[in-house]
């Protein structure tokens, strides 16, 4: 559990759709798989992290996706209010 002052934040990790080998992202166009804005954060994991600021104390967790009661749910759960 962390609490005081607290930040969270969540990050895809995993490499950009331009970044992919040819034959991959032609693979994913012909599937349908290829979408813009952050609906394009389907093709890398998600990560979510919370950093307690007093003691310096960080809380990393991947998760299947960061919708928000999915998040809200992991705060609830490690944050000490």
């Amino acid at each position: 559990m962390v609490g005081g002052t607290v930040e969270v934040d969540e990050s895809y990790f995993g490499p950009s759709f331009g970044n992919r080998r040819k034959s991959t992202r032609e693979k994913l166009r012909k599937e349908g798989a290829v979408k813009r804005g952050r609906g394009a954060k389907e093709l890398q994991q998600p990560v979510f992290d919370i950093y307690e600021r007093m003691d310096g104390i960080v809380y990393i967790r991947p998760v299947a996706d960061a919708r928000k009661d999915t998040l809200q749910s992991i705060i609830r759960e490690k944050v000490n209010i």
